[in-house]
């Protein structure tokens, strides 16, 4: 998240006053996100196209869960992001209830992950927020599909 909003503060700077800038980020942050990972992926694969985007409030330890299906050869980018009272969070795909890839890191409220589908079929990706300082957080998720892999360091 630390690098997303570096980018949103720089882009905010630029567009609004300084003053402004920090209340405007916060009241729309996820909407912000969402742009900048629409970007960033974008530059990566220009080819790539949202094919999910979900978004809702959760208490902590709750986990979230959507079915995507997915194509062997494709490749994907999964990313979740929630707001300031959000913390830490944890991303993960699975199938058939076997875990196929996750990303969870201390301190990190934006997990991504990319991979390359080996086979066609549905799945189930899954998002808990760890830590929430308030009785609910709220999230988005997105789910990218593409033709070439991406480097998620954003």
């Amino acid at each position: 998240m630390l690098k997303k909003l570096a980018i949103l503060v720089a882009a905010a700077s630029l567009a609004t006053p300084a003053l402004a800038a920090p209340a405007e980020a916060r009241d729309n942050w996820l909407g912000q996100a969402q742009e900048i990972n629409k970007i960033q992926i974008g530059k990566r694969d220009p080819s790539a196209r949202r094919m999910m985007i979900k978004s809702g409030t959760t208490p902590a330890n709750r986990t979230v869960s959507y079915p995507v299906r997915l194509e062997a050869g494709k490749f994907y980018g999964f990313m979740a992001d929630c707001d300031y009272e959000c913390n830490e969070a944890k991303l993960t795909l699975t199938q058939n209830g076997q875990e196929i890839e996750s990303f969870s890191q201390a301190e990190n409220s934006s997990p991504m992950f990319s991979l390359r589908a080996n086979r066609t079929g549905e799945y189930k990706l899954n998002y808990t927020i760890t830590d929430c300082e308030k009785d609910r957080c709220a999230y988005s998720v997105e789910v990218y599909k593409g033709n070439r892999e991406y480097d998620m360091n954003f």
